[in-house]
């Protein structure tokens, strides 16, 4: 038996830690829940300044950090979406589906 026939014959898949291609797979339900504590924080700082003061309020250091802070949110949110998309891409590799590509499965 060849190596390439070996290695077709054996139907399992490397586990979910060795994935190459999404290597935060496993973090994407803690990704999604740090971003919205970041976005929480965030919208409290922000909310406990006078809204009718923009050029004062905009220069405050407190708020700027709360806009650091909320862009910091955004940017582990995104890193979420493509871990909770990695995610489902290897559900669907495990269960055999086999979409197309506008993911509904019709060819």
């Amino acid at each position: 038996m060849t190596e390439t026939a070996a290695a077709q014959s054996n139907p399992r898949r490397p586990p979910l830690s060795a994935s190459v291609g999404w290597p935060f797979v496993r973090h994407a339900g803690w990704l999604c829940v740090a971003a919205g504590v970041l976005f929480l924080i965030a919208q409290i700082v922000m909310w406990t300044f006078e809204q009718s003061m923009n050029l004062e309020t905009s220069q405050n250091p407190v708020f700027i950090g709360a806009k650091i802070v909320l862009l910091a949110g955004f940017i582990v949110l995104m890193f979420a979406l493509i871990a909770a998309h990695g995610l489902q891409a290897h559900k669907d590799m495990d269960s055999g589906h086999q979409t197309g590509r506008c993911g509904n499965g019709l060819r």
